[in-house]
Formats: structure tokens, C-alpha cells, sequence
């Protein structure tokens, strides 16, 4: 490609090359086209450490399978498995944790809600919401306990053995393969403890947000010792 003059024309330029006149639009086309001109790479967006640690915890808490499906087997029971559930969850000690689990359920959600959505945009304040979602797993942790030592002692795997509610393993998990998971998802919600109380710790001014939400009025949770 020689001899490429520029003139002007009243409008526009106007690029001669090899006797043939091209725009300024036309002529930059065609050394794209031709592989002379690389088109610019557009910059990629850089993620914040918030949003890694967001992104995090997320996952964390998805991993936490059982959360869910207690969730279900409480809620679906008696449409999957007929009045045996119904029997099943009127017990004394396992009546009160399930209403105590489904409560702390929604907290859960509703808090990670908060930290997916604040953290998605890089704000500190997500770190008040990981503070909150280590006790509220504190206390998670504590009502499955209750509900697994209420499910042994009224023997209820054993006294309903041969009920699906109880041993179905398939697509619809029954109430001995959920505990038999119980050990170590416990040991995955302590670890998201100390996943958000490190996280916290790193990202946390006290001063600045235990008394100061995201929009500067007081905390839910931070107290009224203002």
C-alpha cells in the first residue's frame, strides 16, 4: 500500500491511496480489515478485595447444603410423605428447633441478601453484615444441635424406620440421611464464623460502623449505646 496522500474536501478528509479515495471512516475499516490496525482490547474490570471476600462468603453459605435441605423437608413433608410427618414433627423437642430453625433461615437469607447486594458495590458497610451473619450462624449452629438431640432422644430414626419420610436418600432426602450430615456442615458454618469474623476484623472500623449503618443512621444490631 503506496503513494497514500490526505487531502481535504469541504466536508471531510479524504485518504488517496493507489488512486483510489477513501474517507477517514472508510480507509481506518480498511486496515481492520486488512489485520494492520488491531482493534483495542477493552480493559477488564478489576474486581475489589470486598467483592472477592462478597463473592466469598457467598459461596460458603451455598455450600452449606443442609441449610436448605431441612428447609424443605420440613416445609414439602407433609405434601412428599403424608400425616407420618406430621406425627414426626409434632414432638417435644423437635417442634420448637424447627420453628426456631425456619425463623433463623430467613435471617440468614435475608442478611446474605443485604451482603451480595452492598458488597456487589464495594461499600465497607458489608462488613457489618458479615459480623451479623457470624452470630446469626452462631445461633444456627446451636438450634441444630438442639434439633439433632431432640430427633435422638424420642428415637425417632429408629421408631420410624421403615417410614420414607425418614429413610428415603434419593432426590427426596429423608430426616436420617439430613443427619447424617449434620456433623460436618456444622463444621462448614464454623468455618464461615471465622471466614465473616476475620473478614470483619480486616475491614471494620468499629468506631466508624458499630454505630453507623449503611446510610448513617444506627445499626439494627449495632445497640442504642450512642
Amino acid at each position: 500500500m503506496r503513494n497514500s496522500i490526505t487531502s481535504m474536501t469541504s466536508n471531510e478528509s479524504v485518504v488517496v491511496v493507489n488512486g483510489v479515495s477513501y474517507t477517514q471512516k472508510e480507509y481506518k475499516k480498511m486496515l481492520k480489515d486488512k489485520g494492520i490496525i488491531k482493534p483495542k482490547k477493552k480493559a477488564k474490570k478489576q474486581i475489589s478485595d470486598i467483592q472477592v471476600e462478597t463473592m466469598d462468603i457467598d459461596a460458603m453459605v451455598k455450600g452449606v447444603k443442609l441449610l436448605k435441605s431441612l428447609k424443605a423437608w420440613h416445609k414439602n413433608g407433609y405434601r412428599q410423605w403424608g400425616t407420618i410427618h406430621k406425627t414426626i414433627v409434632s414432638f417435644d423437642g423437635i417442634r420448637q428447633p424447627f420453628a426456631k430453625y425456619n425463623a433463623k433461615f430467613w435471617e440468614i437469607k435475608s442478611v446474605m441478601d443485604e451482603i451480595n447486594k452492598i458488597g456487589g458495590r464495594s461499600e465497607k458497610a458489608v462488613y457489618q453484615y458479615m459480623e451479623k451473619l457470624s452470630y446469626l450462624f452462631d445461633d444456627m449452629i446451636d438450634i441444630i444441635q438442639e434439633l439433632s438431640k431432640g430427633i435422638s432422644r424420642n428415637n425417632i430414626c429408629q421408631r420410624f424406620a421403615n417410614e420414607k419420610a425418614i429413610y428415603e436418600d434419593y432426590k427426596r432426602l429423608g430426616l436420617k440421611e439430613l443427619m447424617s450430615r449434620v456433623s460436618h456442615s456444622l463444621i462448614d458454618m464454623q468455618n464461615i464464623i471465622n471466614k465473616c469474623s476475620g473478614y470483619s476484623l480486616k475491614g471494620f472500623d468499629t468506631i466508624e460502623y458499630s454505630t453507623k449503618s449503611l446510610n448513617g443512621m444506627i445499626s439494627c444490631w449495632s445497640g442504642n449505646d450512642r
